[in-house]
């Protein structure tokens, strides 16, 4: 069960220690393939950035 949840969540201890969401894996990247899936999911802190970087855009628009 933990091996899912570390592929889409690099952070998983930290997410876990401070009741943050955890992000959704998608076992269509579990297997075979490239790396995608495996090196792509962002930590919490670098999701939240990008999602205030978005809206920093969007105010300014």
């Amino acid at each position: 069960m933990f091996g899912r949840l570390y592929t889409s969540n690099p952070d998983l201890v930290e997410r876990m220690q401070n009741g943050w969401p955890l992000a959704d894996f998608d076992p269509d990247t579990f297997y075979g393939g490239d790396a995608r899936g495996y090196v792509d999911f962002p930590t919490y802190a670098e999701e939240q950035a990008r999602k205030a970087r978005e809206q920093a855009i969007q105010a300014k628009s």
